[in-house]
């Protein structure tokens, strides 16, 4: 195994930026130099190194890894449950439709919203033994540096999800989310594929803490669909979503 041909499907983003991908009204990434009684970390303004505070709301800001705790009190946090080694991904691209022309369903959902369906999911599902999915969306966006927030993005069909569910630990997509961006707070297919029930804060001994979600991975079209090794890289903080960085390489 070599990682010399690593593919990396995370979005670089700069600091106190308004060029960086975003989502949900959540602040950018800020830095500040840190200053205490006449020590200045910033060489240009005459210190003698740099020594940054950063400030960051992992969810809306680039490519992040979630744990099950973004939706329950008591869950891991992100850094216990994203692999260490690496593993099996397919990577597909899908198109959307409209969640009106589908027989499929969200039950917070309106007819004109853009979905990802299980009909044409499972396809790509089948014979497929590992343990990762890189869902790849079709779309004119430049998914680098757009602001999601209040374009209600494309989501998953409760169908879709529950296929996912079925046999897939760490998932990872192109979107802002897995869900509707207004969906009331019921985060149906969060609760679908780590299985809490809707209402529910607290770990159930059926829960599956073991999984991760990966959102707003960037996959460029000369990345060819198919089967692939992975690494999600995180920092060793006890959080429900950090930064990472996904590589994949064959």
């Amino acid at each position: 195994m070599s990682f010399e041909n690593a593919i990396n499907l995370s979005i670089r983003v700069t600091p106190n930026s308004h060029e960086n991908v975003k989502a949900f009204g959540l602040p950018g990434v800020v830095e500040k130099s840190f200053r205490a009684q006449g020590f200045v970390g910033a060489i240009e303004e005459g210190g003698h190194l740099n020594c940054r505070i950063l400030s960051m709301a992992p969810h809306g800001m680039g490519t992040h890894t979630e744990s099950i705790r973004h939706i329950v009190e008591d869950g891991p946090g992100v850094c216990d449950v994203a692999p260490l080694t690496p593993f099996r991904v397919r990577l597909i691209t899908l198109s959307t439709v409209s969640l009106g022309a589908t027989e499929e369903t969200y039950l917070a959902g309106e007819p004109a919203d853009q979905v990802i369906t299980n009909s044409r999911l499972k396809v790509y599902l089948k014979g497929f033994d590992g343990k990762g999915l890189i869902i790849r969306t079709n779309g004119e966006l430049n998914k680098t540096c757009v602001d999601y927030t209040s374009r209600n993005p494309t989501y998953f069909t409760s169908e879709a999800m529950a296929n996912i569910a079925r046999s897939i630990d760490h998932l990872l997509v192109d979107l802002p989310s897995v869900d509707r961006e207004s969906d009331h707070g019921l985060l149906l297919n969060h609760r679908s594929f780590w299985k809490v029930e809707v209402g529910e804060t607290r770990l159930k001994s059926d829960s599956r803490v073991e999984r991760t979600i990966s959102e707003m991975v960037y996959a460029p079209a000369h990345v060819k669909d198919g089967d692939y090794w992975c690494l999600i890289a995180v920092p060793n903080i006890d959080t429900d979503a950090l930064p990472c960085r996904v590589l994949i390489w064959k």
